[in-house]
């Protein structure tokens, strides 16, 4: 299932939300085994910018609906794990919340609308 999540980033954090690839890379290790006993098969990042909302995160996750419920009651370890430490600090840092109060979110995002393409994994349709 797809999941994704967007929130305003900071003023003044842009270049950290930007510099979020170079900061991960030494708890890869960490945030790959995440990854896998949570089912996640992709998961991206971006950044929109809005005249009036300005900086936006937006994060796209392709995941188990089970991992997904998992993830959501995740408790986080600052102590014990490099990467819990560290992604807590950037989620608060650069978006504002403490991860380990929950996401803010009172619910999982409400689906509207979703369109597929008919073709088929050629492209041919």
């Amino acid at each position: 299932m797809l999941f994704s999540t967007a929130r305003p980033i900071l003023m003044g954090k842009l270049e950290r939300a930007r510099r979020v690839t170079d900061e991960l890379e030494p708890h890869r290790a960490e945030y790959e085994a995440l990854n896998a006993r949570y089912g996640v098969r992709q998961h991206a990042m971006w950044v929109s910018h809005h005249p009036v909302a300005g900086d936006i995160y937006v994060a796209l996750y392709d995941i188990d609906p089970a991992g997904l419920r998992a993830m959501r009651e995740r408790s986080w370890d600052p102590h014990g794990s490099a990467y819990d430490r560290w992604w807590l600090e950037w989620v608060e840092d650069v978006l504002g919340f403490d991860l380990r109060s929950g996401s803010g979110f009172t619910a999982p995002p409400e689906p509207i609308f979703d369109w597929r393409s008919a073709r088929d994994e050629d492209g041919v349709g």
